[in-house]
């Protein structure tokens, strides 16, 4: 589940209105990777993956705290991609797998801002770098095939969204964005 904040600003100061959006939905991943399990069961190793996603969810902008249903805003998350290190040590006579992850991620967003008055829409895409950081534990389930469970938390960079089409000119907004995500997954080893 995401966390799309949104803060608006006129001329460089804040004019106390933000937004809030927290698109879930679904994903499919597709991932690579290397590891090298050591002497000593501990495993290190390099994953990369790329999801396409559909997590969606709307809102409308408040005006310190007040919902103004004047501006509807929807955010959907259309990919996400990172590139990670692991560690972790392997157990049950080289069966299973309990792992630490962290690297650097990337998101792909698109808004929806509107002016229900005027039928004025804007709808900006952007991506966001950041950095995702979790854990994971994965068993095979015979040679070649393991199922996964992974846990990872992503925050990622603000990004300024130009607001003038949809309100005033000189208004922008300031969006960041951060996600919680489990993945359920079978892996297959060369």
């Amino acid at each position: 589940k995401g966390n799309d904040k949104g803060r608006e600003y006129v001329d460089g100061a804040r004019n106390g209105y933000s937004q809030e959006t927290r698109p879930s939905g679904y994903l499919a991943t597709a991932f690579t990777g290397f590891n090298k399990v050591l002497s000593n069961s501990i495993l290190l190793g390099i994953e990369v993956d790329y999801d396409r996603r559909n997590n969606k969810d709307s809102s409308v902008q408040k005006n310190r705290g007040v919902p103004n249903f004047r501006y509807p805003v929807k955010a959907k998350v259309e990919d996400s991609a990172s590139f990670r290190l692991r560690a972790g040590k392997v157990f049950n006579e080289g069966q299973s797998l309990a792992y630490l992850t962290s690297g650097l991620a990337t998101v792909k967003i698109k808004r929806r801002i509107s002016d229900v008055n005027n039928n004025i829409t804007e709808s900006p895409s952007r991506r966001h770098n950041g950095w995702t950081i979790g854990f994971g534990g994965e068993h095979f389930l015979n040679d070649k095939l393991s199922a996964k469970l992974v846990y990872r938390y992503s925050k990622y960079s603000t990004k300024e969204i130009s607001g003038e089409e949809v309100y005033d000119s000189g208004i922008r907004d300031s969006q960041k964005y951060s996600d919680h995500v489990i993945r359920l997954g079978i892996a297959y080893h060369f």
